[in-house]
């Protein structure tokens, strides 16, 4: 229940955090910049299952999360 806890208190701290978009990895990840501390971190998304790049139709989930986070 602790750790439990503990991923909740660390999910509302992540989403209070201002960030800006900076990268698309592959389908599912993408680079963001904290506007405070302008330190990049990669993000990856979870419950998206996309082919990474260099798997069949890579680019187009990368175009398709670009077209979607741009």
């Amino acid at each position: 229940m602790k750790i439990f806890i503990f991923s909740l208190s660390s999910m509302l701290l992540v989403a209070c955090s201002s960030m800006t978009a900076v990268g698309i990895t592959d389908g599912d990840t993408l680079t963001v910049l904290q506007k405070r501390d302008k330190i990049p971190m990669k993000v990856r998304i979870s419950a998206i299952d996309a082919p990474e790049k260099c798997q069949a139709f890579g680019e187009q989930a990368k175009q398709e999360f670009i077209n979607a986070v741009f």
